[in-house]
């Protein structure tokens, strides 16, 4: 290696440690800063006072306390927040669709049942209970705020299947030639015909004559079975959706037939309160469904069993 050039190595090497000695003395005669905190708050027992009620019910609550909500209405806030505001028609409950399929359906079951006389004596009670159902149906098809097949003759449809169904209660010839020609009617009805009974309804619907209150609850008792199967099992409730909403919003139907006026405990308001949880919960199931969610689905079928199981309690 040149001479020069370890020369040169060396005077850097004595440079750089100058440099390192003079920076530590700088740092080393500078002052160290002390950082202030703020004091630690001292409190008293009576730091509080004018701020905080010493005794809320004493000192802040005027009047009395306010009534707590009844259970049917926490029920119907659990399933969905529903609005059960009054003003509201038959369109939120159940859709022309449903209504038209079960026409549909028990057109097709009253085909099947009556065959000959000697079967109708020993059916005529399930036949009764067709014809009950599907004076209920046209009452609300008479009565939709909506585009529905049948609502030009749905005021003669029911008063004809309401008496079709006091005619097949004695479950004689009589009865069967009645309904035989009841279910003809209702036929022509589904496939397009004007319907040809030829019976007088009021003017104004008189639910407690469309149908009675106890065929109502044993028809909703069946429905409620069956949307609890039906929603029994997640994994494979997407398949059942459409029956699950079809049953659905037949329960809240029901549950709205019940209420109307001259109908059995319709002025008694605790019967009115279940069966407004009861219908709640169903507009909340159906909804549910729709949207393939099945935790509030499961929560709106509990809701509508609670109902039923509540208003049993308290009303046998």
């Amino acid at each position: 290696m040149p001479q020069q050039f370890k020369r040169c190595c060396l005077v850097l090497g004595l440079l750089a440690s100058t440099c390192a000695s003079v920076d530590a003395q700088i740092l080393k005669s500078q002052p160290t800063r002390k950082i202030m905190r703020v004091a630690k708050p001292m409190f008293t027992d009576d730091a509080g006072e004018g701020v905080f009620f010493r005794d809320v019910f004493e000192e802040a609550l005027v009047g009395k306390r306010p009534p707590v909500p009844s259970a049917s209405s926490l029920a119907a806030d659990r399933v969905g927040g529903v609005d059960d505001s009054a003003g509201k028609t038959w369109s939120r409950l159940i859709s022309a669709a449903t209504l038209e399929d079960e026409v549909k359906v028990l057109q097709q079951q009253l085909s099947r049942d009556l065959t000959t006389v000697s079967r109708f004596r020993s059916d005529h009670a399930k036949i009764q209970k067709s014809f009950e159902q599907l004076s209920l149906m046209f009452g609300v098809v008479r009565e939709y705020d909506g585009k529905i097949r049948w609502k030009a003759d749905a005021a003669v449809v029911q008063k004809s299947f309401e008496t079709a169904a006091v005619s097949a209660r004695a479950g004689d010839e009589t009865g069967f030639a009645s309904s035989k020609r009841s279910v003809e009617d209702l036929v022509q009805l589904v496939r397009g015909d004007r319907f040809p009974g030829k019976a007088k309804p009021p003017e104004k619907l008189d639910w407690s004559s469309v149908t009675g209150h106890s065929p109502i609850m044993k028809r909703l008792q069946v429905l409620q079975d069956e949307i609890k199967v039906a929603t029994s099992n997640e994994s494979d409730f997407k398949k059942q959706q459409p029956a699950i909403i079809h049953t659905a919003e037949l329960i809240a139907m029901m549950a709205e037939a019940v209420q109307q006026e001259d109908m059995d405990y319709a002025d008694d308001e605790e019967y009115v309160a279940y069966a407004k949880q009861m219908s709640a919960a169903a507009i909340a199931a159906a909804k549910a469904s729709r949207n393939s969610n099945y935790e509030l689905l499961s929560n709106a079928v509990n809701g509508v069993g609670q109902s039923c199981a509540d208003c049993h309690g308290d009303f046998r």
